[in-house]
């Protein structure tokens, strides 16, 4: 991962309502963003190998994604994650889709392109999937969630890009998915939101690929939970919690270090949240938190003070139609997180981060019909972070390369 002073290590979680997301473990710092697929960290879960963003002037953002370029990966697909799962140096995909259809695996060249189709049992409604090691093996695996089957499926991975399936196990609509070593043993555990349950369960690994309900569940505020993210906010290197409520909230719960968290903290959003990323978006050594706000399509960033509270939101609009999957990137590599939103109406968006907590109303690019969940790596190895996004409704995954020297 990023070496030199300072560097913050976050998790992102994406989510909206019907719309499954991905997760990404970055790393900013120095000017540079980290994409470390077995980092040691215990926050940290799969995603694409390192991605060097060095600063630059900021000329670039008009055009910092080239046109749309399609493949095919399922029938529908609705949520997709990258990692290279076949440990050759290449960013791959991984992709769920929407209806009853297999898990895809696309391998990366290294060059733009990708292999054929790699196919395994998957969920019948994937709302999310998540791209880590969780039996210690050194190869990365997916872990699946199954909204309409009430069930959680974790497939192991082979090290050659193929797959193998654990049997599921039974989890009340599971909606949002987080990884993470909560009780701090050394081993990834989840963090799953309920839908409909207004619940979250926790969930400690036992470090071969399987993992044992915590009882008692979480009590949210809403019975409509969402999105999910872990982060130390209050810097006692404890993770902590965070939801997203249906009711237009986002519930903070610091925890203890063992896997239970303390008292929620309800902070007002605009809308329904669909998307929870943390950072230090300002600059202050603290980390903040942004979230999309589904139906009012804006984001709100809550600036955090340090001790595990946030300051009130401050929203900016993402100049889209129901924002879904949000990531974090320095896409005009100048130094600055910026945050990017993949859209209901077929576009990814970009939102300039000034380095202060501020940031630029979002800056549109066409990818395709319905692009809610998306992911980042650099797929033509050109040394530039580009976009993968699932498109739902074109029944593709579009590619959009990026541009800034």
């Amino acid at each position: 991962m990023t070496t030199g002073s300072p560097t913050i290590a976050y998790r992102e979680e994406v989510r909206r309502p019907g719309i499954p997301c991905i997760a990404l473990a970055l790393a900013i710092g120095c000017g540079r963003i980290d994409f470390d697929p077995l980092a040691s960290g215990h926050d940290v879960v799969a995603d694409a190998p390192m991605v060097d963003a060095p600063s630059g002037p900021p000329a670039c953002r008009a055009t910092a994604f080239g046109p749309p370029m399609s493949i095919v990966a399922g029938e529908t697909p609705e949520v997709i994650a990258t990692a290279d799962v076949d440990r050759d140096g290449n960013a791959d995909l991984v992709v769920g889709d929407y209806y009853d259809a297999p898990l895809t695996i696309r391998l990366g060249n290294g060059d733009g392109t990708f292999g054929d189709a790699i196919t395994t049992s998957g969920s019948s409604s994937a709302p999310e999937l998540e791209l880590a090691d969780v039996n210690k093996d050194g190869i990365v695996d997916v872990v699946e969630t199954n909204f309409g089957g009430s069930a959680v499926t974790v497939m192991l991975g082979d090290g050659d890009g193929t797959v193998t399936a654990k049997p599921p196990f039974t989890q009340a609509e599971p909606e949002a998915l987080a990884i993470a070593d909560v009780d701090e043993d050394g081993v990834l555990d989840l963090a799953i939101s309920n839908y409909g349950y207004g619940t979250v369960t926790i969930l400690h690994g036992n470090g071969d690929g399987t993992f044992t309900p915590v009882a008692p569940t979480i009590p949210t505020t809403s019975v409509y939970s969402g999105p999910i993210a872990l982060a130390d906010l209050d810097g006692d290197s404890h993770l902590d919690l965070m939801v997203g409520e249906s009711t237009a909230l986002l519930s903070v719960m610091l925890g203890h270090g063992d896997g239970t968290f303390g008292a929620r903290q309800d902070y007002t959003l605009d809308d329904s949240p669909s998307g929870i990323v943390t950072a230090d978006f300002d600059g202050d050594g603290k980390l903040d938190v942004a979230v999309t706000d589904y139906g009012s399509a804006e984001i709100s960033v809550l600036r955090g003070k340090g001790d595990g509270t946030l300051a009130a939101q401050t929203v900016t609009p993402t100049n889209s139609i129901y924002p879904g999957g949000l990531i974090m990137l320095d896409v005009d590599r100048d130094g600055h997180v910026d945050l990017i939103t993949g859209n209901g109406d077929g576009t990814a968006t970009v939102l300039y981060g000034h380095g202060d907590g501020t940031f630029d109303p979002g800056h549109g690019f066409v990818a395709g019909t319905n692009t809610t969940s998306l992911a980042a790596a650099d797929f033509n190895s050109d040394g530039i972070p580009d976009l993968a996004l699932a498109d739902f409704q074109g029944d593709q995954v579009v590619l959009l390369f990026g541009t800034c020297p």
